[in-house]
């Protein structure tokens, strides 16, 4: 497996989690460099992105690697699986009830807000699902990864 300088989990965990329709992230497999691409009809057409756009179209699959992103059905389930690790009942019902309700991730979120300690498990919690989905990634790319926390 092949490994590569200044790879850092917690940028590429933190690209997963942010990577969208008019924003995507791209990993540089020769110098773990994080590279972002945004939407030019969203955010107008410059000299960087006409540039990055000629360097992905080069090294797409060989130098640069997208980034995948995370899908609302796996978001939700991760909520779901966090609502269940909480012991207060009452936040582990409200959690519940805003999975169950319309706009389930904002309700969460707002949910969440109530309850500080709660919020910053949830933080952990998702940070580390995010980081064993990436390592997952990197490693069917054929690329080593120390699992060890940066």
């Amino acid at each position: 497996m092949k490994r590569i300088p200044n790879l850092n989990l917690d940028e590429l965990c933190d690209a997963y989690a942010d990577n969208g329709v008019e924003r995507q992230h791209f990993l540089n497999v020769t110098s773990g460099e994080i590279v972002t691409w945004f939407d030019p009809v969203v955010y107008g057409t410059d000299e960087y992105i006409e540039e990055l756009e000629k360097k992905l179209d080069a090294g797409l699959g060989r130098t640069y690697l997208r980034i995948p992103q995370i899908e609302s059905h796996e978001a939700y389930e991760l909520m779901a699986e966090f609502a269940d690790t909480v012991s207060a009942f009452t936040i582990r019902r409200r959690l519940e009830r805003a999975l169950s309700g319309r706009k389930p991730f904002r309700h969460f979120k707002d949910v969440l807000a109530d309850y500080p300690e709660e919020r910053e498990r949830w933080f952990d919690f998702e940070h580390e699902a995010h980081r064993r989905q990436i390592i997952r990634w990197l490693e069917s790319h054929g690329i080593a990864v120390d699992p060890t926390p940066q």
